[in-house]
């Protein structure tokens, strides 16, 4: 019995040490990171997400209003989803952009431009309430319009 709770508190103990341990190395590394220009560097503890402005149905508006579906898409009948990825920087740019999920290069470069249109967001914020590198995800679905004579007889 008496090993047993001294395994235990030998156990917790330890686990305390590495909690410690673990926590002051994040915060060397939150007060150390000046590399802001790679994705690698974001924190994982965001608080506060970052926010295009007026929200995820003004963000869908604007690439709504921006879509220009790509030529070679139209006429080869390619249509589906892209996934992007960037990250929101301190001041609310979107930096490092990369597709996750890709359709055809051509509606591709066209679901980064229109990211790239994007106004500056409002930035993530981290345990501590400062602004912080955030990772964000979207996806863009292409579409092909419909013709208005394809439901009549």
């Amino acid at each position: 019995m008496k090993n047993s709770a001294f395994i235990l508190f030998l156990t917790i103990g330890c686990l305390l040490v590495f909690t410690v341990a673990q926590a002051q190395d994040s915060l060397k590394y939150i007060n150390s990171r000046k590399d802001t220009s790679s994705i690698n560097q974001c924190i994982i503890y965001i608080t506060e997400w970052p926010e295009y402005p007026g929200g995820s149905v003004a963000m869908r508006q604007f690439i709504y209003e921006h879509l220009q579906y790509p030529k070679y898409a139209l006429d080869n009948k390619i249509e589906g989803r892209v996934v992007l990825a960037f990250t929101v920087d301190t001041d609310g740019s979107l930096i490092d952009i990369r597709i996750l999920k890709s359709v055809d290069k051509s509606v591709n470069e066209e679901a980064i431009r229109i990211v790239k249109l994007m106004p500056k967001w409002k930035p993530g914020k981290d345990y501590f309430g400062e602004k912080s590198l955030s990772k964000y995800k979207i996806d863009i679905i292409f579409n092909l319009p419909i013709k208005e004579n394809s439901f009549t007889k």
